[in-house]
């Protein structure tokens, strides 16, 4: 039984702090650890978040990446890894993530999370983003391996993102630029919601098999699986999209490609 997680990156400003709060708010079903290290304490805001989720139910459990013989031991009882490591620092995003899998395996961890989320590294040609490379490393590390089960998580752009000038999307400017053909479909997925459906996915990888499923069954079991998380409250699914972002709250059309059509032709 997946009972017993730990969160790495846990003050991570984008996800880490909405994921370890969505885990706290399902301790009937997950004893949360966060693992955290000497130099985060020495950070006052981070150091912050740690006690404030000590207060919330989370166990603090100190280790550090660079530590092999010590991080195994900070693992010990874990059922499941989940890493948040982020940033630039492409060493600390593939060596950090090394380091965690092969004290994973050492301790009988049971499954390991990536640190992916975002585009689906499998369509990224290596080096076509620097900021991809390790994650893809990463990936191709665990394919590689049946020592360990893994989950990689592929969400597709965050949609908060959108409303950010650097992805094409300037409210403020009244610009919005368009990457190649404006017909062209992307996927996306709020922050929030990755947070709210991740429990949910661990509990499913301990239950259900996807081997020998066709793409079909596969598209319909996520469906549904989707379906149901939301069917509980919360979240974005299904939802008209200017009920979503407060930015758009006032704005009468209920499709982001609506919204597009209209800012392109005023």
């Amino acid at each position: 039984m997946y009972k017993n997680i730990i969160i790495v990156g846990a003050t991570g400003k984008f996800l880490g702090k909405k994921i370890t709060s969505s885990f706290l708010k399902r301790q009937d079903e997950f004893n949360v650890s966060i693992l955290v290290s000497k130099k985060s304490m020495e950070n006052e805001e981070k150091k912050k978040f740690f006690e404030d989720f000590q207060k919330q139910g989370a166990k603090l459990i100190f280790g550090e990446l660079d530590d092999p013989v010590g991080l195994e031991k900070s693992l010990e009882g874990i059922d499941v890894v989940i890493c948040l490591l982020t940033g630039h620092d492409q060493e600390i995003l593939f060596n950090g993530q090394k380091s965690l899998i092969e004290a994973s395996k050492k301790a009988h961890v049971k499954r390991f999370i990536t640190s992916g989320y975002g585009m689906d590294l499998s369509r990224i040609k290596e080096k076509e983003c620097y900021y991809y490379v390790p994650k893809q490393r990463i990936e191709s590390l665990l394919e590689n391996d049946s020592s360990i089960e893994h989950t990689f998580i592929a969400t597709g752009l965050f949609a908060e993102l959108l409303f950010i000038p650097r992805f094409g999307i300037d409210i403020k400017q009244r610009i919005i630029k368009s990457f190649g053909s404006s017909d062209m479909k992307i996927s996306t997925t709020f922050s929030d919601d990755i947070a709210l459906l991740l429990p949910d996915i661990i509990l499913l990888d301990e239950n259900r098999s996807y081997e020998n499923l066709t793409k079909e069954q596969l598209y319909n079991q996520v469906t549904e699986f989707v379906k149901s998380v939301y069917a509980r409250g919360g979240g974005y699914f299904d939802k008209p999209f200017n009920k979503i972002h407060p930015k758009l709250s006032k704005i009468p059309i209920t499709t982001l490609e609506d919204y597009i059509k209209i800012k392109l032709s005023e």
